[in-house]
């Protein structure tokens, strides 16, 4: 089996390289915008419809899975990434006639507005973001539903929550913390500065969120949407602790109530997936499918 993957340098794409590579099943091949190592690397500018067209003419692959994506806040950035990016990759396979299974990866974010009594959040709970992240990510999974159901393309969307992975990007609260952490340690700094601690997220951590794909990948339904989570709330106060203690610190270090760099906007109280149907997928042979989804 020919697998490709999108924003492979990326904290969870390379992991899930690794982990397809040493499955050898088949041929792994990673693609990002800008060259990287030898061997079965690509280049691709996601957001050239041609560009990509011929990339997956040449490798016709047999599964997809789509994990770039950006956050920056420009909303014409983030729609061509985002959401363009992936109408591009669904028209080519319609196009080229690729018999590919294509997961594209969603996020959180989509649902925006939550009250706690929501919790914990089906699939199906009608999307309100407030990002333009989130915005985007929404327009990705109305394109998977048209391209499913429309052209019939062999399409699942994958809907990460919070990825507690090494190496995440300092937009996000792990990789800031991961950041700040490091620079105690050598002696650079001696405070962390964080912001809200008592907000309540969903963390998965790579090696579950990871099995969670390749389940979604293998059994899930076309045109469904399904959870990548551990459905267990953690305030960001205890998520911060576990980081702290890992590393051999404690809280006297950390100053709260300081948003770096001046985040703002609507601040999710508390968001939790509701994991019954990407775990039903796993039932008919649960022992090739280990999906644990105990909290980071």
């Amino acid at each position: 089996m020919s697998v490709l993957v999108t924003g492979a340098s990326g904290s969870f794409g390379r992991f899930v390289c690794a982990r397809l590579e040493a499955d050898a099943q088949g041929p792994v091949w990673r693609v990002d915008r800008f060259p990287g190592a030898a061997g079965r690397h690509r280049t691709c500018d996601l957001t050239g419809e041609d560009d990509v067209r011929r990339l997956l003419a040449d490798i016709r692959p047999s599964l997809i899975l789509h994990l770039a994506g950006t956050f920056s806040n420009n909303f014409a950035q983030d729609l061509a990434a985002n959401a363009l990016g992936a109408k591009h990759i669904l028209d080519a396979t319609v196009r080229e006639e690729i018999k590919a299974r294509v997961v594209l990866i969603g996020s959180a974010a989509e649902y925006g507005l939550v009250s706690p009594e929501e919790n914990p959040i089906r699939e199906d709970r009608v999307l309100r973001p407030v990002s333009v992240y989130g915005v985007t990510k929404s327009f990705q999974t109305q394109i998977a539903c048209y391209y499913a159901h429309a052209r019939q393309a062999d399409v699942v969307v994958a809907r990460l929550f919070n990825l507690f992975a090494p190496g995440l990007s300092e937009r996000l609260f792990v990789g800031r913390v991961q950041r700040q952490i490091a620079q105690v340690l050598r002696g650079e700094t001696r405070e962390i500065a964080v912001g809200n601690l008592e907000a309540q997220r969903d963390y998965v951590d790579v090696e579950n969120a990871a099995a969670h794909v390749r389940l979604i990948a293998e059994r899930g339904r076309a045109g469904e949407v399904y959870h990548v989570a551990s459905g267990v709330p953690m305030t960001m106060r205890a998520l911060l602790g576990k980081m702290l203690a890992e590393a051999g610190l404690d809280f006297s270090v950390v100053r709260e109530n300081q948003i770096p760099g001046g985040r703002t906007g609507y601040d999710v109280p508390l968001i939790y997936a509701d994991m019954t149907r990407t775990l039903a997928l796993a039932q008919e042979c649960p022992e090739s499918y280990p999906v644990n989804c105990a909290p980071c």
